[in-house]
C-alpha cells in the first residue's frame, strides 16, 4: 500500500497527532521486541469524532497489544486491546472505531518474543467514518454520518443489503435476498443440507466476555464477566429469548456487601439459587468465594468457602444435588485436574477420589453435562498438550456414578475458552483461543470461527463450515452459549472489544430437505434418513439402536487416575504419595526438593521478579507464573510487565529522570522546573493535566504542577539536567559537574554515575589500579589496567588464575617456576583495558645462579626488584627500562642468598604496553659443573676419564629425565592452579518467559576418560572427551587462554 509519507506516524516514542487524517504505522516489516510508544490524536475540537480503521494488524497473540483509549490518556475509557492475527494471513477481522471525546490515544506494548507485520491504522477527524462513504452514500458534515445509496448499509455504506447480489441461488429484493428453494441465509449460500448460522441484528446483549451463565424457562442469566468499563461490584444480566431484549438486574444483600466484579469463574443453578464460585478479580487475585444469587428476591448471600480453593477457569454442574466443579487453575497448585464436590447441605467441599485415565488440568476448557448418560463431557483448555511436533486437545468423559475417567478421540483443534452445548447426541463446541504458535507464526488464530460437532453415538466429529454473508464477523473467545428453540445461541465475547452480539446456529432441518441424495448427505454424521414410501427426509434417532452407554476407548487399565508425570506443580506432585519434585518435573523417582513460594505469593516487584519463572505486572500489582500470563490476563490487562530486578526501578513514573524516559509510560506526563536546566519531575497524567488517580476515578490537580510546566508528548526545548543553561532553545553549554554530553547526560572520563535530572557523577576508586570506570555505572566499576586485578574497585586477585597479593595495598603477581617457560597472551576482548602484568618467583635451590629471560613482541617498560626477610622494603635493581626484543638478566647465587629461610622474592613489573600483547618469560638454574680429578700415570688418567665418561652420560640422562619430569610437574602445577569444578554440560531452550516448555532438559555428568595426579596428591588433571553440536562451518584455530 502506498501512502503519502506526510500522512505516516510510525512508532517512536510519545506523538501528538494534529493533522485531520492520516495513519498509524508500526513498522513495515517485523516491528521491534521489548517496545513502547504511544499516539495521541487531537482534534483540537471538544467531542469531535476520530474514527479509526484497521487497514492491518498482526501481532503475537496475548502478548503484544494495541490499546485504543476514547480520551487523551490511558485513564480514558478504553474501546479495545487488540492483539493476534486481526487482519492478517486469512484472518480478517474487519474493525473500525468512532471515538467522540475529541481524542484517541492509542499505546503499543510489545514483549522480548518474536513479533509479526505489526500494524496500519487509517484515521480521520471530524468527518464520516468514511470520508466518502465508500463511494456508497453521501456524508452529513453536520452530523458526521454516512446516508447510504439503496443496497449499502453500515456506517461507512461498506455493506452490501445483498451480500453477493444473492449468489446464483436468490434475487435481490427490496434490499434482501430471497432464496431458491434448497438455499438459506443472508446470501442464500447456504445449502439445505448445511446447518446455519445468522446474527440476531435485532438482539443485543450487555457486553461481556467469560461470564458465567445458567439457563431458566426462556431467559439466560449472565452473572459478572469482563468489561472495559470498570464497575464496582459484579452485574447480573436477563437475557429473554423471545423479545430479544436484555435488562441490568437491580440487585441487593442481606449483609449489604455486593460480590466483587470478575470473570472466569462459574455459574450453576440449584432450585431457586443460581451458585456462583471462584473466578479472577478485576484488578485482583484469583478468589475462592462462594456466592449465592436468589432468583427471586435478587439478592447475593455470601457462604463460607473456608473449605474451597482459589480458582479460575474452571467449570461446574449440578450432580445428585451437589455441585461438581471441574478442573481449573489454582495460584498455588497450577493448573489441576480436580474434581471437586460442593456439598450444599453440610457447605463442605471435597477433591474425589476418581479412577480411570490420568487426566491434565486446563484452564477456559469447556465442559457438558448429560444427566440421562450420567457423563460429563470436557473439552480442550489451556496449557496444551504437546506430543513430539503435534499440539494436542484432551477430550474426557467422566462418569458421575463410577467416578472415572475414560479418553475420548480428539478433534486436533486445540483452543480455549471456547464454548460448548450438548443437545440430543451431539456435542457443539464453537470459537476460542487457538494460538498454539509458540516462537514463529504458523496460522494459529487469536479468535477463531471453528466450529466442530462431536457424535456421541458415532464417536466421531465433523468440522462444520460457518454460513458466508454474514453481517458481521463472529470469531471470539470467553462468549457464552445456551441450546434454546432447537438453536444454539452464542452471546458476547472478545476479539480486541469487548461484544454484545447474538448470533444463532440452527442445525439442518431434516423435514426441510427436499431430495434424497441431500437428505443422506444432510448433517454431521447419520442425521437423516429418506423415508421411500413417504417420500419426505425424517430424523435418525440412534438412540433406539445404539446404546449411549457403549463402551469407550480405555487408554489406560489401571484403577488409580493420578499418575506423577501429570502434575505439573511442586505442591501438587508432593502431596501425592509416591511422587517427589525435581527437576523442574514429577517423578515417583525424585526425592522431595521442597517447593519455592508460588509466584502469586509475592507482593511486590523485587521479591516476584527475585523467584525463578515469576513475573511482575504493574498495572494489576500482581504476581505471575510466567508460564500462566496467557490465562492471567486473557483481555490484555497488562500493560507492561517485566522479569528481572533490575527492571523494578523503572515502573512508576516517578522512577523516571528525564522527559523521554518519562513519555515511555503512557501514564506519565513531565513537569518542568521552568528555569532553562531541564531539571523536572514525572508524574502520573493526562494530555489536559497532571492527575490525582484513586479507585473512584481520576481528577486533574494542577498544584502537583502548573498547565504552562505541563509535558505530555512532547518535551522543553534542550533537556540539561540540571548541568547547564539551555542557551537560544537549542544547546547546553558548559556542562558542569564532571558531566559531558548534547544534554549533560553522561559524566567524564574518570568519573562515573547517572547524571540525570540534577544527580551527580563521582570519581572512579580503584585502588590505583585505574584511572577509569564505567562512566554509566551508579557505583564505581573500573576497568582494572593490571592482569590478574579484579573487582568493581580493583580491590582483588584473581586467584583461581594463580594471581596472590593485595590490591588494596599493593598489587597482584602471577608465580612462575623454574626451569618453565612461560607465553602469555594478553589478546581477549576482557583485556583491552590492560597495562601492566606482574610476576614472581622464590629460588629454591641454593647453590645455582638464576637467569632471567624475556622475549616481546612489542616495547614495555621493565623493572625488576627483590625481597627477602632480612630487608625491610622492597629493592629496586632493575628501574624503569626500555624492552623491544629480547632481555636477559642473571642473578648470582653469590650476590643473593637463596636459602629458603631468607626467602628470597624477585618481583617482575611490565607496564605501558598496548592490547593485545604476547610475551614469553623463563627462568632458570644454571647446570652444575662436574670436576675432573686427574692422576699422575697415563694408564690411571686414561681409566679415570673412562669412567668420568661413563659418569657423565649418567648423570646427563638423569638430568635430561629430570628436565622433563620438573617440567611435566610444573606444567601439571599450572594447568592445575587454572579454575576448575563440576562441569555439567546441559543444552537449553533459550525461549522468551512467555513460551510454554514443551521438554525439561537434564544435565549431563561429563566423565573423565583418565586422570593424573600430582606428585603432592593435592590435586590432579583429568581429561575428558565430548563432541557439542556445531555448525558444519570452519573455525579459525586459537591458542588456549593464556594464564
Amino acid at each position: 500500500m502506498l501512502l503519502m509519507l506526510s500522512s505516516i506516524n510510525q512508532c517512536c516514542g510519545s506523538r501528538r497527532l494534529v493533522e485531520t487524517s492520516g495513519h498509524i504505522l508500526e513498522s513495515p516489516a517485523n516491528y521491534k521486541t521489548s517496545h513502547k510508544c504511544s499516539w495521541l490524536i487531537d482534534s483540537q475540537r471538544n467531542n469531535t469524532p476520530i474514527h479509526l480503521e484497521l487497514e492491518e494488524f498482526a501481532t503475537e497473540c496475548g502478548w503484544d497489544h494495541l490499546f485504543i483509549y476514547d480520551g487523551d490518556s490511558i485513564h480514558s475509557p478504553l474501546v479495545a486491546a487488540l492483539s493476534g492475527p486481526v487482519r492478517y494471513d486469512t484472518t480478517d477481522i474487519r474493525h473500525q472505531f468512532t471515538l467522540t471525546s475529541g481524542f484517541a490515544y492509542l499505546y503499543f506494548y510489545s514483549d522480548a518474543a518474536y513479533s509479526l507485520d505489526g500494524f496500519n491504522i487509517s484515521y480521520s477527524i471530524g468527518d464520516c467514518r468514511d470520508r466518502n462513504c465508500s463511494g456508497n452514500g453521501i456524508c452529513n458534515t453536520e452530523a458526521y454520518q454516512c446516508q447510504c445509496f439503496e443496497g449499502w448499509t453500515g456506517e461507512g455504506c461498506n455493506i452490501p443489503t445483498c451480500p453477493n447480489d444473492c449468489g446464483t441461488s436468490g434475487n435481490c429484493v427490496a434490499g434482501q435476498c430471497i432464496c431458491n428453494q434448497g438455499f438459506y441465509g443472508r446470501d442464500c449460500g447456504t445449502e439445505e443440507t448445511e446447518g446455519l448460522w445468522e446474527v440476531r441484528e435485532e438482539s443485543t446483549v450487555f457486553s461481556r466476555a467469560s461470564a458465567a451463565s445458567v439457563m431458566i424457562a426462556d431467559e439466560l442469566w449472565l452473572i459478572g464477566g469482563y468489561d472495559f468499563i470498570k464497575e464496582s461490584s459484579m452485574p447480573v444480566f436477563k437475557y429473554n429469548f423471545t423479545s430479544g431484549i436484555s435488562v441490568h438486574v437491580p440487585v441487593t444483600s442481606e449483609s449489604g456487601n455486593l460480590p466483587q466484579p470478575r470473570y472466569g469463574h462459574s455459574a450453576a443453578l440449584y432450585e431457586d439459587v443460581i451458585i456462583i464460585y471462584g473466578g479472577s478479580l478485576i484488578d485482583g487475585p484469583v478468589s475462592s468465594e462462594l456466592w449465592f444469587f436468589n432468583i427471586t428476591s435478587l439478592s447475593w448471600v455470601q457462604k463460607d468457602s473456608s473449605g474451597s480453593k482459589s480458582m479460575e477457569g474452571h467449570t461446574a454442574h449440578m450432580v445428585n444435588g451437589s455441585m461438581l466443579v471441574f478442573f481449573g487453575y489454582n495460584p498455588t497448585y497450577g493448573y489441576v485436574g480436580w474434581v471437586q464436590q460442593y456439598n450444599i447441605s453440610s457447605n463442605s467441599w471435597s477433591i474425589l477420589d476418581v479412577t480411570g485415565f490420568p487426566v491434565l488440568g486446563s484452564y477456559g476448557h469447556a465442559s457438558v453435562y448429560s444427566e440421562d448418560l450420567g457423563q460429563v463431557f470436557v473439552y480442550g483448555g489451556y496449557p496444551f498438550v504437546r506430543i513430539k511436533s503435534f499440539t494436542q486437545d484432551p477430550f474426557y468423559v467422566f462418569d458421575v456414578h463410577q467416578l472415572k475417567w475414560t479418553i475420548l478421540p480428539s478433534p486436533g483443534r486445540p483452543r480455549f475458552l471456547h464454548s460448548a452445548v450438548i443437545e440430543g447426541s451431539r456435542i457443539y463446541v464453537f470459537g476460542g483461543n487457538s494460538h498454539t504458535d509458540s516462537n514463529e507464526y504458523r496460522g494459529a488464530k487469536c479468535y477463531t470461527d471453528s466450529f466442530i460437532v462431536y457424535n456421541i453415538d458415532c464417536k466421531e466429529w465433523y468440522e462444520e463450515e460457518v454460513s458466508s454473508g454474514l453481517k458481521e464477523e463472529i470469531s471470539s473467545y470467553g462468549h457464552q452459549v445456551a441450546w434454546y428453540n432447537d438453536m444454539m445461541w452464542t452471546f458476547g465475547g472478545y476479539n480486541g472489544v469487548i461484544l454484545n452480539s447474538v448470533n444463532t446456529y440452527t442445525p439442518v432441518n431434516c423435514s426441510s430437505v427436499t431430495n434424497e441424495t441431500n437428505c443422506e448427505l444432510a448433517g454431521n454424521g447419520p442425521t437423516c434418513m429418506w423415508d421411500l414410501s413417504a417420500s419426505e427426509c425424517l430424523q435418525i434417532n440412534l438412540n433406539e439402536t445404539i446404546q449411549h452407554n457403549a463402551s469407550f476407548l480405555e487408554c489406560d487399565p489401571t484403577d488409580s487416575l493420578f499418575n506423577c508425570s501429570t502434575a505439573d506443580s511442586c505442591i501438587t506432585c508432593i502431596e501425592k504419595q509416591g511422587c517427589g519434585w525435581c527437576d523442574d518435573q514429577c517423578s515417583s523417582s525424585c526425592t522431595n526438593e521442597g517447593c519455592v513460594t508460588p509466584c502469586a505469593s509475592q507482593t511486590g516487584c523485587s521479591d516476584c521478579t527475585s523467584s525463578s519463572g515469576c513475573m511482575w505486572c504493574e498495572s494489576q500489582n500482581r504476581c505471575i507464573d510466567s508460564q500462566t500470563y496467557m490465562t492471567s490476563f486473557p483481555f490484555g490487562t497488562c500493560l507492561a510487565w517485566v522479569t528481572s530486578q533490575d527492571s523494578c526501578n523503572n515502573i512508576k513514573c516517578s522512577d523516571y529522570h528525564t522527559c523521554e524516559l518519562c513519555h515511555e509510560d503512557p501514564a506519565c506526563g513531565w513537569c518542568d522546573q521552568g528555569d532553562g536546566t531541564g531539571l523536572g519531575t514525572c508524574m502520573g497524567g493526562s494530555n489536559a493535566g497532571p492527575l490525582n488517580v484513586s479507585a473512584a476515578g481520576s481528577e486533574l490537580d494542577f498544584e502537583q504542577c502548573p498547565a504552562s510546566d505541563w509535558y505530555f508528548t512532547e518535551c522543553p526545548s534542550c533537556q540539561c539536567n540540571g548541568h547547564s543553561i539551555c542557551v537560544d532553545g537549542e544547546n547546553c553549554s558548559n556542562c558542569s559537574d564532571f558531566t559531558t554530553g548534547e544534554e549533560c547526560d553522561s559524566c567524564l572520563l574518570g568519573y562515573h554515575g547517572i547524571p540525570l535530572n540534577g544527580a551527580n557523577c563521582s570519581r572512579c576508586e580503584c585502588n590505583g589500579h585505574s584511572e577509569y570506570c564505567d562512566q554509566n555505572a551508579v557505583s564505581s566499576k573500573c576497568y582494572c589496567d593490571t592482569k590478574g586485578v579484579l573487582g568493581d574497585q580493583c580491590d582483588r586477585c584473581d586467584e583461581l588464575r594463580g594471581y596472590k597479593g593485595n590490591p588494596t595495598i599493593n598489587t597482584c603477581f602471577y608465580e612462575l617456576l623454574m626451569n618453565f617457560k612461560y607465553t602469555f597472551q594478553l589478546d581477549d576482548t576482557s583485556g583491552e583495558n590492560l597495562t601492566k602484568i606482574n610476576l614472581y618467583v622464590q629460588p629454591s635451590v641454593q647453590n645455582r645462579d638464576i637467569e632471567f629471560i624475556l622475549n616481546v613482541n612489542e616495547p614495555v617498560n621493565f623493572t625488576i626488584s627483590y625481597t627477602t626477610t632480612t630487608v625491610e622494603e622492597e629493592q629496586i635493581i632493575v628501574n624503569d627500562t626500555y624492552v623491544d626484543d629480547v632481555y636477559r638478566y642473571r642473578f648470582s647465587r653469590y650476590t643473593y642468598d637463596f636459602r629458603n629461610e631468607v626467602n628470597t622474592t624477585f618481583l617482575f613489573y611490565l607496564s605501558d604496553f598496548t592490547h593485545p600483547f604476547t610475551f614469553r618469560v623463563q627462568v632458570e638454574e644454571n647446570p652444575f659443573t662436574i670436576i675432573l680429578i686427574t692422576f699422575g700415570s697415563l694408564i690411571g688418567f686414561l681409566s679415570c676419564c673412562a669412567l668420568a665418561l661413563l659418569v657423565v652420560q649418567k648423570l646427563f640422562m638423569w638430568h635430561i629425565n629430570r628436565e622433563v619430569v620438573q617440567q611435566r610437574e610444573v606444567e601439571m602445577a599450572v594447568m592445575a592452579s587454572r579454575p576448575f569444578a563440576s562441569i555439567f554440560v546441559e543444552l537449553v531452550n533459550n525461549a522468551p518467559p512467555d513460551l510454554i516448555p514443551t521438554t525439561k532438559s537434564k544435565p549431563t555428568n561429563a566423565v573423565g576418560v583418565a586422570i593424573e595426579p600430582l606428585k603432592d596428591s593435592k590435586v590432579a588433571l583429568t581429561t575428558i572427551i565430548m563432541q557439542l553440536p556445531m555448525q558444519r562451518v570452519k573455525f579459525p584455530l586459537v591458542s588456549p587462554e593464556s594464564p
